[in-house]
């Protein structure tokens, strides 16, 4: 019976060891995909402002109209990568865990309160209304305000960017209920179709339509969103 108990006990051993392997891999993978995607999308906006900056310098670009139009889209390509290198660097933070994002007890309602108020002016500038709703008193969450800031921005963004009227309703509730706290972020949006919602976290993916829609997104947002709601 104790040898039986013995071999039981390695093969559970070696099955957890092989399960984590597995895991292992598949992190692996995925992070390869991420580095190689994320690299080719740095790639396309750098390629956009080498040639407009190209076409100044050739005088292409030979009217104050042109070059206005010119110095604009090498402007929004520069705020591209930009995006994009953030992202990649709280990947990276993201993967080290609390060593780089440290955890502590906050308010959320404070910090919620703290991000739209200092957002709220851009969000109506690109056309969102942002209702803020809020329980009375403190909600004590563990997290990070710089996680929380991401998460709360990378939604809105998401609202703002495939919206199809001039206008987006957003409403960002907190709520404490039965013990638990919640935090719900809802819009008058189109929304997408119920088969596609599952893949809608994974890295890189964006529906056909998003892709005809707008040339903004990199597919990173509500990936990155998922892993640090995660973390947290």
């Amino acid at each position: 019976i104790l040898v039986l108990s013995d071999r039981t006990s390695d093969w559970k051993m070696n099955q957890a060891l092989s399960e984590a392997v597995r895991a292992a891999e598949t992190a692996n993978r995925a992070k390869s995909t991420f580095l190689s995607n994320m690299s080719h999308d740095i790639r396309t906006p750098l390629t956009a402002i080498r040639a407009y900056v190209e076409g100044l310098m050739d005088n292409v670009a030979n009217t104050p109209e042109k070059q206005e139009r010119y110095l604009k889209v090498i402007q929004k390509k520069a705020a591209d990568m930009d995006r994009m290198i953030n992202q990649l660097f709280l990947f990276s933070k993201i993967e080290l865990g609390e060593r780089a994002l440290p955890m502590e007890e906050m308010d959320l309602n404070r910090v919620v309160a703290e991000i739209v108020y200092e957002n709220e002016d851009g969000w109506q500038r690109d056309g969102a209304v942002v209702t803020l709703s809020q329980s009375g008193g403190t909600l004590p969450v563990m997290g990070n305000a710089e996680l929380w800031q991401r998460i709360i921005t990378n939604l809105v963004s998401n609202s703002i960017k495939y919206k199809t009227d001039s206008i987006v309703q957003i409403q960002i509730n907190t709520a404490k209920a039965d013990g638990r706290i919640s935090l719900v972020v809802a819009d008058d949006g189109p929304g997408v179709a119920p088969d596609v919602l599952p893949r809608l976290k994974e890295l890189f993916y964006r529906t056909d339509k998003a892709r005809s829609r707008t040339g903004d997104g990199s597919g990173l947002g509500l990936a990155i969103t998922k892993m640090i709601v995660t973390m947290m």
